[in-house]
């Protein structure tokens, strides 16, 4: 078990690496910071947190043995004054953590440097809360990205189903003269059917229709 328990609480550590574990919690002591625990053993996580009354926590999202998610779950619904850093290895990881809707008071990147991981945890003990800065812009494009296809889907619901054959057909980037062909209509037909579909999409000009069939394609077959 690679756990040690120093003298005086505040500070948990729950990290799968001891090198970091044992380097963070001497650059704490460095700065008057006081660390209660530090573990590299995700099932042991609770047990020891419940030993001590530290008032934060910092979790990494590899601690491994157990779901860090619902760990962050059941500390909140346990210790709901303690404060919590998750520091995430990817993205996803971050993804993840949103998606979940368990709020942390600090999130940060496994890419820290010792000076952004001090700045949060001085912005928690006054108060405030801090994410890594790249964290919340993927987080933004994300769900922008999200945003937009779910409004995209809605107008997709719109469309017929030749319709959706025919945008489909564009998205695969096939002339018209190629689309009558397949569908087994005239080319007129066709330029009726593109000019219902720009109309109901809120489209103005082939080059848009085509932008929006390459971007949306896998969404085109996908609503009913």
């Amino acid at each position: 078990m690679n756990t040690q328990i120093i003298p005086s609480q505040s500070i948990f550590i729950a990290e799968s690496n001891l090198i970091i574990c044992e380097a963070l919690s001497e650059v704490f002591r460095n700065r008057n910071l006081k660390v209660s625990l530090f573990t590299t053993n995700g099932k042991e996580v609770l047990d020891l947190l419940r030993m001590t009354d530290s008032n934060i926590v910092i979790l990494s999202s590899d601690i491994g043995q157990v779901d860090p998610v619902e760990l962050l779950y059941i500390i909140k619904k346990e210790r709901p004054d303690i404060k919590i850093i998750f520091i995430t290895n990817s993205m996803e990881d971050a993804y993840s953590l949103q998606v979940s809707a368990i709020k942390v008071d600090g999130h940060i990147h496994k890419g820290f440097s010792i000076t952004e991981l001090y700045y949060c945890i001085q912005e928690l003990i006054n108060g405030r809360s801090y994410t890594t800065p790249s964290i919340n812009s993927v987080s933004m494009k994300r769900n922008l990205t999200m945003g937009l296809h779910a409004e995209s889907a809605k107008l997709l619901k719109n469309l017929s189903k030749r319709e959706r054959e025919i945008l489909h057909a564009i998205g695969m980037s096939y002339t018209t003269p190629i689309i009558a062909n397949m569908l087994y209509i005239s080319e007129a037909t066709v330029n009726n059917h593109r000019s219902n579909i720009m109309g109901k999409l809120h489209i103005k000009g082939r080059n848009q229709l085509l932008y929006f069939a390459l971007t949306y394609r896998s969404l085109v077959n996908a609503v009913a």
